[in-house]
């Protein structure tokens, strides 16, 4: 069976190099070697953060030959590994800027984050020079616990900014979002991400940058819903509820969802959208997703209790001005919305020409149905026309067919009553 920090670090986008390590650290933890778990372990987690910094942009303000020679120095053979521990925990690197000295981090760490990685490195140590304090097997599972609560966290100061440069170039050259180098930087911003405050600053950035584009506003609001939706599928918790914020702050999500209805449940959209969602803007949804969208809602209970049976209603009301195919009848009818049709008779109108811009859904739902009622009302809406030579317009090609009234007169018939003498045998010469 797998242990959790193997499942763990398949789901991280580690190097190969780095994988292999921890498998090495994960060996050895097996089979008691504890020493060398915890040395194999910190080399895979030093491997990572230099490749963090081998694959990130320029932090804002570091000029190119101070850039450079940092990263020569964590790819030094024989030191790369201490190397690149001190530019993780550096706290002041003094950097000339033009004709001035200024002090920068190449990464934000907090001081207790600091602190646990001087003692990680010192436990290595132990290990590494055979001291004589006891390594168990929960220090290697401390670590591992650590490392999988503190990797995200540990980003590099200023290079979302560069980030968000390079995303801006992109975006005024007219890259597409679906770009994998487009892909890459949300990516790369995603990681960094440390907290749902820095998410919503980051989205902000973002929504700038898309507006200081000369798309039209209807373009600007695609793009914009493509990177929110790309992001989204990332899965990192804090950007997904800097998200979550950013969208219940607007009046409207429809066209949010029609990027990706499943959006629908894996953000928590407040109850006031939710509302006016399906009070409002269900004319607006496509009809080859509403039915999706009903069912949705239904069965990710979105819609309070209270408000279940008026939305049927409502979803009810809008069907009439629809067709459906065979499968989002089924969706309707086991969600109860096609019950709620017939019993609240929103069909019950006399108005012929109405009847017959809605016809085809109406026959439709008398064949799966059966319903001797609904039968009845396409009876009465055709005697109550001026002209009592005038029929629905579906109803008028349904009569012509013998088969099809002697299945209606069954419905009649199956109840005890006397067929509508529309529906009666035509008299053949």
């Amino acid at each position: 069976m797998k242990l959790s920090f193997e499942k763990y670090i398949e789901t991280e986008n580690l190097t190969k190099e780095s994988l292999e390590l921890y498998k090495e650290g994960i060996v050895c933890y097996k089979a008691g070697a504890y020493r060398a778990s915890l040395i194999m372990t910190y080399l895979a987690f030093l491997e990572s953060i230099k490749n963090k910094v081998m694959i990130a942009e320029k932090p804002t303000g570091v000029i190119d030959s101070v850039w450079g020679k940092i990263r020569n120095k964590i790819q030094k053979e024989d030191e790369w590994d201490k190397n690149t521990f001190e530019v993780l925990t550096q706290e002041d690197l003094q950097i000339k800027n033009g004709t001035e000295t200024i002090k920068k981090k190449i990464f934000t760490l907090s001081g207790s984050l600091k602190r646990e990685l001087e003692y990680w490195r010192d436990r290595r140590n132990d290990c590494a020079h055979y001291k004589k304090n006891q390594i168990t097997s929960s220090h290697i599972e401390s670590f591992w616990s650590f490392i999988n609560s503190n990797y995200k966290k540990i980003n590099m100061y200023g290079s979302r900014d560069a980030l968000l440069k390079k995303l801006d170039d992109y975006i005024n050259l007219n890259i597409k979002i679906s770009d994998q180098r487009i892909k890459d930087i949300l990516k790369k911003i995603s990681q960094e991400i440390k907290n749902e405050s820095e998410a919503e600053e980051v989205i902000l950035a973002i929504e700038l940058l898309m507006k200081g584009d000369d798309n039209p506003w209807f373009l600007y609001e695609d793009k914009m819903e493509d990177i929110l939706c790309y992001l989204v599928d990332l899965g990192n918790e804090n950007m997904i509820k800097g998200i979550e914020k950013h969208l219940n702050s607007k009046g409207s999500i429809v066209s949010f969802l029609e990027k990706d209805i499943q959006n629908l449940i894996k953000l928590k959209i407040s109850d006031s959208l939710i509302l006016k969602l399906w009070k409002q803007e269900l004319d607006k949804i496509q009809k080859n997703e509403l039915c999706a969208l009903v069912s949705l809602l239904l069965t990710n209970d979105l819609v309070i209790e209270n408000d279940k049976e008026e939305f049927k209603k409502e979803v009810a009301n809008y069907l009439i001005h629809t067709s459906l195919s065979e499968f989002e009848f089924k969706i309707l009818e086991d969600n109860g919305i096609l019950e709620v049709f017939l019993n609240s008779k929103v069909y019950g109108c006399y108005d012929f020409n109405r009847w017959n811009w809605h016809n085809s859904f109406i026959f439709y739902l008398l064949e799966k149905t059966k319903s001797l009622e609904l039968l009845k009302e396409i009876m009465k809406v055709t005697k109550h026309t001026y002209s009592p030579n005038r029929t629905v317009e579906t109803l008028g090609e349904k009569l012509e067919n013998e088969d099809w009234k002697r299945d209606m007169r069954k419905l009649y018939e199956n109840t005890g009553e006397e067929p509508d003498s529309l529906l009666a045998e035509s008299v053949t010469e």
